[in-house]
């Protein structure tokens, strides 16, 4: 549960997302099944540390929150959504960090 006003997240990667929009399609093993398409879990505290390690020289960035809650919760049918994305030789899952990274 979040103290502030923004909560923890997930991330996924829109071009993961849309692989398994075509694999939810094509396997009838997916039929009629929820796929959870979550990457990684992420927080302010993250975003702002990640940004702080690719622009250093931007005094602009603020300070992350005090005492930030972190999702620690464990998503069992992401599997599914990760052997999906395996069986159609997808990239994915890309993490948060990586996408940022590459558009930096």
């Amino acid at each position: 549960m979040s103290t502030g006003i923004f909560s923890t997240e997930w991330f996924v990667d829109v071009r993961d997302c849309a692989c398994l929009h075509v694999a939810a399609l094509l396997d009838r093993g997916a039929e009629n099944q929820g796929i959870f398409a979550f990457a990684e879990p992420y927080n302010w505290t993250y975003i702002t540390h990640l940004l702080r390690t690719l622009r250093p020289q931007n005094a602009k960035l603020p300070s992350p929150p005090e005492n930030e809650g972190r999702d620690l919760s464990i998503v069992k049918p992401v599997a599914k959504a990760k052997q999906l994305l395996r069986l159609l030789r997808c990239i994915g899952p890309d993490t948060l960090g990586g996408q940022c990274r590459g558009g930096a």
